[in-house]
């Protein structure tokens, strides 16, 4: 016969002392004389006890989980941002629950309901269109929430949610303008579609640089409607088949870096002697690709750290006013 797991009850009966006691060392509450909990710790050890925390959570109406919603599960982009929420998350005795939105408006909501369903504590929403929308779904909520984006939400009002973004708009700017420092002034600007804010956000910068130093924005050098290698391999070849080439391409991510280092050396285009190449996200591939990719730091773990430790400030003190509002400056890597 299966022996049944230790309940609290046993606990308390083999220490001999009430369950309420127990529960409170168990909770590490304070003003526990050292002797109670010497003999709750031992009795625990003697009798295997593993608490029920799903049983738990249901008496304090807490799952003690936070969800974070991100565009892409499979960017590597992703992965610096996942683990320093984790990290910090679980330093705080929470899990971390991961959903795809697949930059779609709809699952962002469905986000948002799951956690009003109490399917989590608290969200971290990151987005790369922060829509007065979904902002306005988030204000509606009255459970603790983050909007975290890798672009700049600039509505007519305050938000009334917690905020951290990095500025891409200005990282692109950078970018742009050390080609233009390096002597290029061709330049053709590739990056996401213009109807999210990411990908209007990022070619506001490109085009802020090329107006500043009173270089032509040429429509046929703007290529717009894609993020990964795949959109970068064909505005590669694009570019290879072109009579007048630009002299440097400025790449609004590094996976579309990739993919025109896969086009151009198809068609033994030498980087950076024909054509000079820059992307943003600094993913780790940067320092292995040959050449190596200058590129824009968005500053993915400090973006997670900060969203987890506004998304746990929040559930600490479950207060509805003084919302924080940070905005990162991204760096280039050269």
């Amino acid at each position: 016969m299966t022996n049944k797991p230790a309940t609290i009850y046993d606990v308390a009966k083999k220490a001999e002392l009430s369950a309420n006691t127990v529960s409170r060392v168990l909770r590490d509450k304070n003003y526990i004389a050292k002797e109670t909990r010497d003999r709750v710790l031992k009795a625990v050890q003697e009798l295997n006890y593993s608490p029920n925390r799903i049983a738990s959570s249901l008496r304090r109406s807490k799952t003690m989980q936070v969800l974070l919603a991100v565009p892409y599960i499979w960017e590597s982009f992703n992965f610096k941002l996942i683990a320093a929420v984790q990290d910090y998350v679980q330093k705080c005795g929470y899990s971390l629950v991961l959903m795809y939105t697949n930059t779609l408006e709809s699952m962002e909501v469905q986000a948002i309901s799951n956690l009003e369903c109490n399917h989590a504590d608290a969200l971290i929403l990151l987005t790369v269109n922060p829509t007065p929308f979904i902002i306005q779904r988030l204000e509606k909520t009255n459970k603790p929430c983050v909007l975290c984006s890798v672009a700049r939400y600039e509505g007519d009002k305050a938000i009334g949610v917690d905020y951290v973004c990095t500025d891409t708009e200005y990282g692109i700017y950078l970018s742009a303008n050390h080609l233009i420092a390096q002597g290029y002034n061709s330049l053709f600007y590739i990056g996401p579609r213009r109807d999210t804010i990411e990908g209007y956000s990022r070619l506001s910068g490109f085009r802020a640089a090329v107006r500043e130093a009173g270089l032509d924005t040429i429509n046929e050098y703007i290529e717009t409607g894609g993020h990964d290698e795949s959109f970068g391999y064909e505005c590669g070849k694009k570019i290879a088949a072109m009579k007048s080439r630009p002299t440097a391409v400025c790449a609004a991510t590094d996976l579309i870096v990739l993919g025109l280092y896969k086009a151009f050396g198809e068609n033994c285009i030498k980087i950076p002697e024909e054509i000079a190449v820059t992307g943003m996200d600094d993913i780790d591939i940067c320092i292995y690709a040959q050449p190596k990719i200058t590129s824009v730091s968005i500053l993915q773990d400090k973006l997670g750290l900060l969203a987890a430790e506004m998304v746990m400030d929040r559930i600490a003190s479950n207060d509805r006013m003084d919302y924080k509002n940070i905005t990162l400056k991204p760096d280039l890597i050269i």
